[in-house]
């Protein structure tokens, strides 16, 4: 994720073709920050780290980014916009970009306004892509050449922006002329940033600010991936017992503690792999006279994992709930017979 606010313009020092995929070298001012595999914006586009020497750094675009952005029409000597991931660590500028280019646009027109300088950009109009997410909307955000800009006066295939002098001044646009090519990426689909808000809030100390407003309705787009992890889920009704909980702390996290009424069916954990783990989580310690040295361990139990409803939502799974109750907020999922769920998905 980028915030749009470019650090500074890198300088393009070298070019090297490999096969399909160009590699290219850059120098600045922050280079001996980078690290092997970091991610770091270049007019906008995501590019990963590959080589480090001295003050200079190599990223490397492959044919679909090259075709996709003006990454392929730059030349030795040329300024690039460059910008390193954000740190959820403070206020964020700008605003959340994924430097994932959607196309390019066409400067049409420049124009002066008082000091600062207005900026009519052009794109290939596709309806089948407009249909999809692919437009601009009045006063919404867009990224140019990687700069975090908000959009006026959009048409079907054009925009105009406004550039103060300081952003002018630092970057690229000031190499931009009527004709020159830039990068464009419209903005992230809200169904794939469910559950961001808390945790931008949280990592930025309740500093960020996120503001959204409906458009419309759009047809579906199909999948976006989720969580890779499995889900626990408890075998039977009852209560959890710190007996249960502590003998299966290595097989993933808690949602829940001790002494919790849990169901069959509902989710109580997430496990460390890709699949579902059905426990008993409702098993206590059989107590007898016999006591032995080593196997009467005090039972030590991590606090459970709470999780937002907003986060609940992102989390689960296209087999999952989430149940909210006035007194509780649980995840589910939607068949709660084990035996059942187990001859649906061998079906």
């Amino acid at each position: 994720m980028f915030s749009g606010i470019v650090e500074e313009m890198a300088t393009l020092v070298a070019l090297k073709n490999d096969k399909e995929n160009v590699d290219l070298t850059l120098t600045c001012s922050f280079t001996n920050e980078l690290k092997i595999d970091q991610s770091v914006a270049h007019n906008g586009v995501c590019l990963t780290v590959v080589a480090i020497d001295g003050d200079r750094y190599t990223v490397t675009a492959m044919k679909e980014t090259l075709d996709r952005s003006n990454l392929g029409e730059l030349k030795v000597g040329d300024r690039v916009n460059v910008e390193r991931s954000m740190l959820m660590n403070g206020r964020l500028d700008g605003h959340i970009v994924q430097g994932h280019v959607d196309g390019t646009a066409v400067c049409k027109e420049m124009r002066d306004a008082d000091g600062s300088t207005y900026y009519t950009f052009e794109y290939k109009f596709d309806r089948e892509m407009a249909e999809r997410g692919y437009f601009t909307v009045d006063k919404g955000s867009v990224t140019v050449n990687g700069v975090s800009l908000t959009v006026c006066n959009p048409t079907e295939n054009s925009f105009t922006v406004a550039i103060i002098p300081y952003t002018h001044d630092n970057t690229n646009f000031c190499d931009i002329k009527v004709g020159s090519r830039v990068n464009i990426e419209f903005e992230i689909p809200s169904r794939g940033i469910i559950g961001l808000r808390t945790n931008v809030l949280t990592a930025s100390q309740g500093e960020a600010i996120m503001a959204h407003r409906f458009k419309e309705y759009q047809p579906y787009k199909g999948e976006i991936t989720r969580r890779s992890n499995g889900s626990m889920i408890a075998l039977e009704t009852g209560t959890a017992y710190a007996y249960a909980i502590d003998k299966l702390q290595d097989r993933g996290k808690f949602f829940i503690d001790p002494g919790e009424e849990v169901y069959g069916g509902e989710v109580v954990g997430e496990h460390v792999h890709d699949n579902d783990l059905v426990v008993n989580v409702t098993k206590a310690k059989q107590l007898t006279n016999v006591r032995a040295s080593g196997s009467d361990d005090k039972a030590r139990v991590i606090p459970k994992t709470v999780m937002s409803l907003e986060e609940c939502l992102e989390y689960i799974r296209e087999d999952e709930y989430v149940e909210v109750t006035p007194k509780n907020m649980r995840m589910r999922k939607i068949e709660l017979d084990h035996l059942k769920r187990k001859r649906s998905n061998k079906d």
